[in-house]
């Protein structure tokens, strides 16, 4: 450059004694990754221009804009909701050209705050059905789970239960968090016990029917091990009866195979197979006719007791004098008496059906067996052939109530008094 004054004289040059770059330019507008909407992300990253030394940013708030030296290549906005163009973003390059603002497109909303923990329902335990229901936070879009203590997360998905598999879970196996929108992660709902899911069914039940017929109905019942409960039905499993203690008793009636049914429960629920009666299995405890027995009378020497069985009996048995019951033939249906002095009911006879109900009877009135002869009479014969004395004297003995004679060589017999 040069001066030149009024007279017309041109001063020396004043040069420049660099490069000079005049650029006027404006540099491109820098990229911004802004977050999706909602987020819990308030860091935003920025790319300024290859031709651009720096970069700022505006958030404006409702405060109109205030631009910030960008340090790095990202910035952080608090939580909020930024309604369209609120924040900005721009370029200035080494002339101190600045570009256009890159602003945010859609609103913005930064959300950080963490939703509560979801309510969750763990089933009693032990128990067989392994399903725990999940209430979200209604702030929240999703849930997940994990059952290895959050190791690994599974989604929960669109419902609002999991199902847990059989195993033991120690407490705080199962944990249950919520996510909402922004991508906040609540706490863990956990398991504050222990819990056993059981899905294995117990052993049958061990059972003792009795033999049939019988008129004792008593069945024994040994469950499993792992079982704590057991119940019966009398009518092929269509209803069922809660067993107590180790035997249950079948009413008098007829039952069909499979008719007796009886299962284990364990402490989960599970129900076992069933241990039916795999015979017929009569129940009888109606008592047979009595026996038709005909004891002596009076004093005799008839010591032989008939019987003849009632119709529903299969055997039969005596007793004297409240001794042991014995065993009577079935082909002769009597038995003898001592000789002596019976009193009422001294001897008792007894029918047994098959099932094994007896019924008894005894003698009505007393009874004595006296089989033993008398002493024969003293008799006072003539002493010669000849006699006109025909009388003939005859002492008997002691225990005799008559006596008879013959003239015949025993071939008739006189009864006389005494």
């Amino acid at each position: 450059m040069r001066n030149t004054d009024a007279a017309g004289n041109i001063s020396g040059t004043t040069n420049n004694a660099s490069e000079l770059i005049v650029d006027t330019v404006v540099p491109a507008n820098p990229v911004v990754a802004f977050p999706s909407s909602p987020t819990n992300i308030t860091t935003i990253t920025v790319t300024k221009a290859s031709d651009a030394v720096s970069w700022e940013y505006s958030v404006n708030t409702g405060s109109g804009e205030n631009w910030v030296t960008g340090v790095g290549t990202t910035f952080t906005i608090n939580q909020g909701t930024y309604a369209i163009n609120d924040i900005k973003v721009r370029n200035t390059d080494a002339a101190g050209n600045v570009s256009g603002t890159t602003n945010n497109a859609s609103e913005l909303i930064v959300d950080t705050v963490v939703p509560i923990n979801p309510v969750v329902a763990f089933p009693s335990s032990p128990t067989i059905n392994g399903t725990v229901t999940v209430t979200k936070a209604s702030d929240t879009v999703s849930w997940e789970y994990s059952i290895d203590i959050g190791v690994t997360w599974l989604p929960g998905g669109l419902g609002t239960t999991f199902v847990l598999g059989h195993r033991t879970y120690a407490i705080n196996d199962i944990q249950v968090r919520n996510t909402d929108a922004a991508g906040n992660v609540s706490g863990t709902t956990k398991n504050a016990f222990e819990l056993i899911v059981d899905t294995v069914v117990p052993a049958n039940p061990v059972v003792a029917f009795p033999s049939s017929p019988t008129n004792n109905g008593t069945v024994t019942v040994t469950k499993a091990s792992d079982t704590v409960s057991w119940e019966y039905s009398l009518d092929i499993g269509v209803n069922w009866n809660t067993g107590v203690g180790i035997t249950f008793l079948l009413p008098e009636k007829t039952y069909a195979i499979n008719d007796i049914q009886v299962r284990n429960t364990d402490a989960a629920g599970n129900v076992s197979g069933k241990t039916n009666n795999v015979s017929e299995l009569i129940v009888d405890t109606t008592v047979p006719d009595n026996p038709t027995v005909v004891f002596p009378s009076g004093i005799t020497n008839t010591n032989i007791v008939t019987l003849t069985l009632a119709s529903n009996s299969i055997v039969w048995a005596y007793s004297i004098n409240d001794g042991d019951w014995i065993v009577g033939s079935n082909t002769s249906f009597s038995f003898t008496l001592d000789d002596g002095a019976y009193s009422i009911g001294a001897i008792k006879v007894r029918n047994t059906d098959a099932a094994g109900n007896n019924s008894i009877d005894s003698n009505p009135v007393a009874f004595t067996i006296d089989t033993v002869p008398p002493a024969p009479p003293q008799v006072d014969f003539p002493t010669s052939s000849y006699t006109n004395h025909p009388k003939i004297d005859v002492t008997l003995s002691q225990d005799t109530v008559s006596w008879e004679y013959s003239l015949d060589g025993g071939q008739t017999w006189l009864q006389m008094t005494v």
